[in-house]
């Protein structure tokens, strides 16, 4: 049989002594001992410190380094692991005693020791301690199992118990780390809640499958197992050695079981192979016990606490619902009969500020016609520490800091450090401090109605708090959506009353303006009825018309202006003072009496503001509505609209006027023309007859008296009778033929425009001694419609003709050029001239009369420009289309 050999470690001093024991213990029967000697303190503890030993035989005197017990108490302090025999030369059972005490499994006298009693106090002193060795990992194990017991039972704080055992674990067994790993219900993954030892902070959190490592096969499998080298088991994770940087070889996995259950998996490691046995097992599996059931207890309490705190939640809940909807309904019943904003903003205030404990606050609505924040309720001391100036509303038209971000944003804010947040762009100087600040915008669906703001609570505002004044903010939201649709209503109906008066006026104003056809008396019924309707609320009234082609106007109607105003005694220029820039520029002009363009004024101009609408038809302007405004009267949009309005029909009466006078000036004018027509075809006919009678006829006589008197001729007188007779027969054919160019020239048909008209100036010069000066442009060669070359042959024969008859003048100029799609015709002479009011009984005459009226029918214009001793111009355009 093959024994293992134990080894000694001699100790001792006296050779003798020494090579006497060795020989004892040579000749003892097996097993066999392996001696290594030591003469002294210093060898023993250095061989003790370089290899182990089975047993020290150890002599206690050992000078001069010790003597006595000293000895054992240096050899103990440095190994307590290995059992000491003591070798003395004095029987002292004092120090025998002492010795025991001290450690030593046995005391012997040298003189009394033979074989048998040495060798069996050697193996009972291995035997000793190694029960004794036992019996203390097991005190220590059972002393680790009752403190998990206690810890497991006096505490439901499973991470901290957990740490604890898993602390406790790797001193006892002297091992890299251990851990604990829970079973995820949810997942069916393994889940490391805690760990102990290297690498903690790496595993701690980790998940695994059931599928791997050995903890996923003890928690498959509800097995404990013992792996001695990890590098021969499959089953191994090598990810946990990646992820740790450690080799992990030994390893004792312990399910861990409740009710038949597993829930998790304690693991002990280490990275010397063999490192587990049986009794480690044993001391494991108790203690995964425990800790299953006290896992299992802290999680039934977690859930029991949850519940409760559910409860509790759940209850509070309802309590601060019941007590919200209370204020809810309170608030609800007294904003509906709430009459103006700052009872409706004074009565949230009041309620939020009492259920919140803020001490500052502040309510408003945004007005719809601006965009601005309108404060209408302010707690006192805002206004007071912040020096804002006494007023029933507050209105901001910008928004800046805390509450314009929640303005902007349309979003709640809710800090407990404003002055840290970054959206606050600081107070201004006097502002009360903030300490805590809350602000909810008072929203209906995305329209944003109004703001609730609050601060300083004296404690740090929560969720719940916010949720509170969101609430509110929905009542507030609908309170001022309310209100503004009151006032609203309220003034839609103003409006609505307004507009039916302003409706009857101005049926009644065009009822005046439709009945007549009278210029006179419709402008001046017209502000008439502007000025004693109630809705108009003017007090003086004008209508200026453009009076003549020098573009000035005439005052043709008024009511309430004073006789020596300055318009009344001569016509305003256009661009001079309002009304005539509002006739330049055909833009409305409202301004009040000390404006720098007023440029008109008299002494007893009262102050005022003047309402200037131009009378425009077809973006021609015909003149100027103007009204006076009392000076404190805010004149809108909509009464420019209605003065607009008025100005608009008057503008299309005028123009019907005008047009009806130029109708019945027309008609007078073609009535006149008519007779002069029928006058000048009696004074053609008479000058045909005339001529017929006087130049032809007496020709015609004689050749008829000629031809007789060359019948009765002897033959040879005939040739002269014949030579005279043809003579008279081409006078004839010259008087002819004068008399036909003289009604229309033939050329103008067959050449055209310009040459009929050059040839008209020659004989117009031969006839009448003025020469005429002829200038065109971009007319050679061009044909246009008879009905314009014929209207401008007559223009210019007339135009000449009367040149000859009252210019007394020798030369006369001619222009004739194409011109943007119209012809265009000038006729001037440096003569004697005449005045306008002659040049307004010349229209009458048929030569005037007579070009208009051909210039009109082709849709063109006829001008006439004269002064007397100034000569005298005259134009007319044609279109060619």
């Amino acid at each position: 049989m093959d024994y293992q050999p134990i080894d000694i470690l001699l100790v001792e001093d006296n050779a003798a002594d020494a090579r006497l024991l060795k020989e004892i213990l040579t000749d003892a029967p097996p097993p066999p001992f392996q001696i290594r000697h030591a003469a002294s303190l210093a060898q023993a503890l250095a061989q003790l410190e370089s290899q182990p030993f089975d047993v020290i035989l150890l002599d206690l005197s050992l000078p001069p380094e010790s003597r006595g017990l000293e000895t054992l108490q240096k050899v103990n302090a440095q190994t307590d692991a290995v059992p000491i025999v003591v070798l003395t030369a004095f029987d002292d059972e004092e120090s025998a005693t002492r010795a025991l005490q001290e450690g030593a499994q046995d005391y012997l006298v040298k003189g009394k020791v033979d074989s048998a009693l040495l060798i069996r106090a050697i193996r009972y002193a291995i035997e000793r301690k190694r029960n004794l060795e036992a019996l203390k990992r097991r005190t220590q194990e059972m002393e680790l199992l009752t403190r998990a017991a206690q810890e497991l039972t006096s505490t439901l704080d499973l991470d901290e118990v957990l740490a604890t055992i898993l602390d406790e674990v790797r001193r006892l067994l002297g091992i890299v780390a251990s851990s604990i790993w829970l079973l995820d219900r949810e997942t069916d993954e393994l889940v490391c809640q805690q760990a102990s030892g290297t690498q903690k902070e790496v595993v701690l959190g980790w998940r695994m499958s059931k599928e791997e490592g050995i903890a996923g096969w003890v928690a498959s499998h509800a097995e404990s197992l013992i792996v001695a080298d990890t590098r021969a088991d499959s089953r191994h994770f090598k990810g946990v050695d990646l992820k740790t940087g450690l080799l992990l070889c030994s390893i004792l996995s312990v399910p861990l079981m409740v009710k038949g259950e597993v829930i998790g998996v304690l693991q002990v490691v280490d990275t010397e192979p063999g490192r587990f046995n049986v009794d480690h097992l044993e001391v494991l599996e108790p203690l995964a016990a425990s800790a299953a059931i006290a896992i299992d207890n802290a999680r039934l309490f977690d859930v029991a606490q949850t519940e409760i705190a559910e409860r509790k939640w759940v209850e509070d809940a309802l309590a601060w619902e019941a007590g919200v909807n209370a204020v809810a309904a309170e608030l609800s019943q007294a904003l509906i009969s709430m009459t103006s904003f700052e009872d409706i903003s004074g009565l949230v205030m009041t309620r939020l500020r009492r259920l919140t404990g803020s001490t500052f606050g502040y309510t408003g609505y945004i007005d719809p016609a601006t965009g601005y924040l309108a404060c209408t309720t302010m707690t006192p001391e805002i206004s007071q520490n912040c020096q804002i100036p006494g007023k029933e509303e507050l209105t901001f038209e910008t928004f800046k800091g805390l509450w314009g971000w929640v303005l902007e944003h349309r979003e709640p804010l809710l800090t407990n450090d404003p002055v840290g947040d970054p959206r606050a762009t600081g107070l201004p100087e006097g502002h009360i401090p903030i300490r805590q600040f809350l602000a909810v915008p008072a929203m209906i669906g995305d329209e944003l109605v109004g703001q609730i703001a609050l601060a300083n609570p004296g404690r740090d505002y929560t969720d719940q708090d916010l949720e509170l004044v969101l609430r509110l903010a929905s009542l507030y939201a609908l309170a001022v959506q309310r209100k503004h649709r009151e006032i609203t209503l309220q003034e839609r109906e103003v409006q609505l009353r307004q507009r039916n008066e302003e409706l009857t006026a101005l049926n009644a104003i065009s009822g005046t303006i439709n009945q007549s056809l009278e210029l006179d008396r419709i402008l001046q019924g017209t502000l008439d009825m502007i000025l004693e309707a109630n809705v108009f609320n003017v007090n003086i009234g004008a209508v200026v018309l453009l009076a003549d082609e020098q573009g000035r106007l005439s005052l043709v109607a008024q009511r309430n202006i004073l006789p020596d105003h300055p318009c009344t005694a001569h016509p305003v220029d256009v661009g001079e003072c309002l009304c005539g820039i509002a006739a330049q520029t055909g833009e409305i002009i409202v301004s009040n009496w000390q404006d720098e363009n007023h440029s008109i004024r008299w002494p007893q101009m009262p102050a005022h503001q003047d309402i200037c609408l131009p009378l425009k038809s077809r973006d021609r302007v015909l003149g100027v509505l103007s009204f006076w405004v009392p000076l404190d009267q805010k004149i809108a949009e909509r009464d420019i609209a209605l003065w607009q309005s008025i100005a608009d029909q008057l503008s299309v009466a005028i123009e019907n006027a005008q047009l009806f006078e130029e109708v019945r000036d027309s008609r007078d004018r073609l009535q006149t023309l008519s007779h002069r027509l029928v006058e000048v075809q009696e004074t053609e006919r008479r000058h045909i007859a005339r001529e017929l009678h006087d130049e032809v006829g007496q020709l015609l006589t004689g050749l008829k008296l000629v031809l007789e008197m060359s019948a009765r001729q002897p033959a040879d007188a005939i040739g002269s009778s014949l030579e005279e007779a043809q003579a008279l027969v081409s006078e004839l054919v010259t008087r002819v033929r004068d008399l036909s160019l003289d009604l229309r020239p033939a050329m103008l048909d067959d050449l055209g425009l310009l040459p009929a008209l050059m040839w008209h100036f020659e004989r117009y010069a031969s006839l009448t001694n003025v020469a005429v000066d002829f200038k065109h442009a971009g007319i050679e060669g061009r044909r246009y419609s008879s009905e314009v070359e014929t209207t401008v042959y007559r223009i210019v024969q007339e135009a000449l003709t009367n040149v000859a008859r009252h210019a007394r003048v020798t030369a006369a100029t001619v222009r004739l050029w194409d011109e943007a799609g119209h012809i265009v015709v000038q006729v001037e002479d440096a003569g004697e001239g005449f005045t306008p009011e002659a040049l307004a009984d010349a229209r009458r005459s048929s030569g005037l009369s007579g070009m208009h009226e051909r210039a009109t029918l082709l849709g063109g214009q006829l001008s006439i420009e004269s002064a007397p001793g100034g000569g005298t111009l005259l134009t007319a355009k044609l279109p060619l289309t």
